[in-house]
């Protein structure tokens, strides 16, 4: 790559890196403070960052972000009230807490002015009688801006999660690995990622996992040509095999089992080192952490332990949602569905139990009943049972 072709950002340059301030105009009538409209903004813009056109998961998702405006504004009278606004904080399935919990926004600020500043005058002008004095005296006691030679002037100021804050700007490197997504940063424990890697042997040459007849024509890192459509597959493989090599690689998508295995010999000429084969596995570990938080919008504020389980499930089953066919007694995408709904009533606790329950798929192959079982273990012990 062209060095002219390079721009070199700050780490905290975060505009240049897709970063939205977002502010509001200073208000002389505190009374309005909380029908600002940033927290629309907030979820509009989400809507916007998700590309619709990539597939009905995406559209679902954006959707999402769109139906939550609504729900916040129950009147429909395109403000905030605090009672709208309690609500959305404390209902698990809107998530308003964790998204507003990672934004950085400007104004006015409650802690500034007592209670004889003008900007309080309507506030306590129709405030109970009976409370008047106790909510005055509390509001001289908590004010604390005048106090600070910065902070004088009553300007609006940013504001932002002290806790998330300061995560966000910790070294995380040493123990965890970041993919970014349309929702933000997906961030997995290396614990995990050596867990998911451990599944994935490198194999230089294309095969089939013996003795089953759910899997295709794997390469490097276990990527399952039979799971692949032929156009993502060819965006990945053409950055490690030849013109050559990838158009015969993909004569194996969509073939499974016994079918791939009648091709696999024609392919074994085919070789990836394991350097490229670790290096695609990274790639591919920043797609499908694009396909979690399609699948699983509210992953993206799972601890990284618990995220890199989420990730090893959707690299191995994929993410599909879909309901079962008609008379098919299997369902076997059952206990994705039921994950989806658990992430939606925020009851995460439940989602081990699922992945358990996914063992009856695959009563002849230890591999899978082990690795679900891990997956399990790894977000049990970070957030338990």
């Amino acid at each position: 790559m062209s060095e002219s072709d390079v721009d070199v950002l700050h780490q905290y340059d975060l505009k240049e890196r897709g970063f939205t301030a977002l502010k509001e105009e200073s208000t002389a009538d505190m009374s309005k403070s909380l029908r600002e409209g940033w927290m629309k903004s907030l979820l509009n813009r989400l809507s916007e960052m998700v590309n619709r056109e990539r597939g009905i998961q995406q559209q679902q998702v954006s959707d999402y972000y769109k139906k939550a405006v609504n729900h916040i504004d129950t009147d429909g009278d395109g403000e905030l009230s605090s009672e709208e606004l309690f609500y959305a904080v404390h209902h698990p399935e809107m998530e308003i807490r964790n998204i507003t919990a990672r934004m950085v926004v400007k104004h006015d600020s409650e802690w500034s002015g007592d209670s004889s500043h003008h900007k309080w005058e309507v506030y306590f002008k129709n405030y109970d009688l009976l409370r008047m004095q106790y909510a005055k005296q509390w509001r001289d006691d908590v004010e604390w801006m005048s106090q600070v030679e910065a902070f004088k002037g009553g300007a609006s100021v940013w504001h932002m999660h002290p806790v998330m804050f300061l995560d966000a700007i910790a070294d995380k490197f040493g123990d965890t690995i970041d993919f970014q997504t349309s929702l933000g940063i997906y961030r997995i424990s290396k614990k995990s990622a050596e867990f998911i890697l451990s599944w994935e042997a490198y194999v230089s040459k294309p095969y089939v996992p013996a003795g089953d007849q759910s899997s295709g024509i794997t390469v490097g890192y276990g990527y399952d040509l039979g799971q692949q459509t032929t156009s993502s597959a060819r965006e990945v493989l053409s950055k490690y095999y030849s013109n050559n090599q990838v158009e015969r690689l993909l004569t194996a998508i969509g073939k499974k089992g016994d079918q791939a295995r009648a091709i696999v010999h024609g392919l074994s000429d085919i070789i990836i080192s394991k350097d490229n084969a670790l290096d695609m596995a990274m790639f591919l570990k920043q797609r499908y952490c694009q396909k979690v938080v399609d699948a699983y919008p509210q992953a993206i504020n799972l601890p990284p332990d618990s995220a890199g389980a989420m990730l090893s499930l959707i690299y191995n089953r994929g993410p599909s949602l879909a309901l079962p066919k008609p008379n098919d007694p299997i369902d076997s995408r059952r206990e994705m569905r039921e994950i989806r709904d658990d992430f939606s009533a925020g009851n995460i606790r439940k989602i081990p139990g699922r992945l358990r329950s996914m063992k009856r798929l695959w009563a002849n192959q230890r591999g899978l009943i082990k690795r679900r079982e891990g997956e399990a273990q790894l977000i049990e012990n970070e957030i338990g049972s």
